[in-house]
């Protein structure tokens, strides 16, 4: 089944001993869609202090209990890296862009020094996408802007994002796969899609304020069948 990320935010963590901090973010692989951390905020016991708790670590989610159960001890959560020492790809950029702008305030051609680089870039073989950050990207189609990120599904079973959700109005969003992105460009906020408008406006939709939707996979399936029979 697909579950909206967006509902997620603020479950709580259970560990092995008892609960410990509560969800703040996730950060996914853009290339496979694979979740690959949970960022959780540990509130008082270490204020100020977000976490990474690898996926393969999530035992299961009690969605009516709204709980992340994992399997951590709250010490070894505690204990966990922070963002910092494996960030997404907005978080580089952003700490290249100080840099730089601490850097040119006191560069001159007589320095005898290079000239700061200002275009930001990724570390090699980095792919990892913030949640959290994305949305409210902008969303682009083949024919121009169309929307604006909403939300991003994943398979309860996997973990894996499945499909995005743009908003279409105050009750109801257009559900897209994944496979119609054609790339994320955070720099600019921006995510493009491989269909035109038509093909957003006929998108499966989804009212955001159903807790459940049993049916959206199956319907997604259908949709998605008929448009690459008739492409």
């Amino acid at each position: 089944m697909l579950r909206s990320l967006k509902a997620t935010l603020g479950f709580r963590i259970e560990s092995t001993d008892g609960s410990c901090g509560k969800v703040r973010d996730f950060h996914f692989d853009s290339d496979t869609g694979a979740l690959k951390y949970v960022v959780v905020g540990l509130g008082f016991r270490y204020p100020w202090r977000n976490v990474l708790i690898s996926a393969d670590k999530i035992v299961h989610v009690e969605w009516r209990d709204m709980a992340l159960c994992v399997n951590l001890t709250r010490t070894e959560i505690g204990h966990s890296p922070l963002i910092s020492a494996d960030p997404p790809i907005y978080k580089q950029i952003e700490e290249q862009m100080r840099e730089y702008s601490a850097w040119v305030s006191h560069w001159t051609p007589l320095s005898g020094m290079p000239e700061p680089e200002p275009a930001p870039h990724r570390r090699p073989g980095s792919n990892r996408q913030s949640f959290k950050h994305l949305l409210g990207y902008q969303i682009d189609t083949l024919d121009g802007h169309a929307a604006r990120l909403a939300d991003l599904f994943v398979d309860d079973g996997t973990w894996r994002v499945r499909a995005l959700a743009v908003e279409m109005g105050r009750q109801e969003q257009a559900i897209i796969l994944t496979e119609c992105i054609r790339s994320i460009v955070c720099e600019r906020r921006v995510i493009c899609l491989e269909i035109d408008r038509a093909g957003l406006v006929s998108a499966p939709v989804h009212n955001p304020f159903l807790a459940d939707d049993d049916t959206l996979e199956e319907r997604l399936k259908a949709h998605y069948a008929r448009t690459l029979q008739h492409a």
